[in-house]
Order: structure tokens, then C-alpha cells, then sequence
């Protein structure tokens, strides 16, 4: 998954008019396992450092709790950033099945509601992302 084109003007209230940013996202569930675990890379320019960064439910235009919390703290981080962090498989499910009703927003001081923003989408669009067979491999999205 992807968010390609994280902006400051879909967050609401607006974030950072200067900044832009990236992610890209993995999806793992594990069959038999209640959790599953969601991976990002998330890159930045013309904002300050995040203090946090989630993905939340909600389409375009939609705000919503965050539902996957990457992490939340007092300590900034600076771009870019990698990090793992486990979730609900259901849920972990549904963000690789409706990735659109899903995005990703990263916070900072300057702006606590959420500085960058962008819908959650499928990288290239197409394919299939059922895992088939239930090999316990683990089903990347």
C-alpha cells in the first residue's frame, strides 16, 4: 500500500501548507494469529519533525480515531522513518481490502491535529490480495 501524496491541505484543519510526504506500507497477517503487523516507510520535507504518525478510518474527507498508532510521544522524529508495529489481524485485513477508507497522517508541534495527510491506496493498482491457499506464510499486501 501506499500513501504517495501526503499533503497539509486534505488534513482537517489544514496542516503545514509548505510540507509533502510519502509512505509506503506492508501489511502481514499470519493465519491462526490474532495479530497481525503493518510496516511503514514514511519520508518528509518542509514540516517539522512528527511526534506522531497513524492510520485512521476514514475516506476523503472523513476523520476517525486512529486505529493503527505507528507512535506518539514528545520526541520528534526526522525523515525518513521506519518502523513495525503490531494490530488486530481483522483490522490488519480490512485496511488490505478497502485501503481507501483508510489514511495516514503524521503530527507535529506546530500542527497537533496532523500536519500531512493522504489516503491509503494500492500500490499499481490490481492484483489479488486474498493470499489464496492459507499456506501460514503470512499474506503481504
Amino acid at each position: 500500500l501506499v500513501a504517495p501524496d501526503m499533503v497539509g491541505a486534505v488534513e482537517d484543519p489544514p496542516g503545514d501548507p509548505d510540507g509533502s510526504g510519502e509512505a509506503r506500507l506492508k501489511l502481514v497477517t499470519k493465519k491462526g494469529r490474532p495479530k497481525g503487523k503493518v510496516c511503514a516507510d514514511i519520508t518528509f520535507q518542509g514540516i517539522d519533525d512528527p511526534t506522531a504518525a497513524h492510520i485512521h478510518p476514514g475516506g476523503p474527507g472523513e476523520t476517525g480515531a486512529p486505529a493503527v498508532p505507528f507512535f506518539e510521544g514528545s520526541t520528534p522524529m526526522p525523515s525518513p522513518i521506519s518502523i513495525c508495529v503490531k494490530a488486530k489481524r481483522g483490522l490488519v485485513k480490512d485496511i488490505g481490502k478497502d485501503p481507501s477508507q483508510y489514511y495516514l497522517n503524521i503530527h507535529n508541534g506546530a500542527f497537533p491535529a496532523g500536519a500531512l495527510r493522504d489516503q491509503l491506496q494500492k500500490k499499481g493498482g490490481g492484483g489479488s490480495t486474498d493470499g489464496g491457499g492459507g499456506n501460514g506464510g503470512g499474506t503481504p499486501y
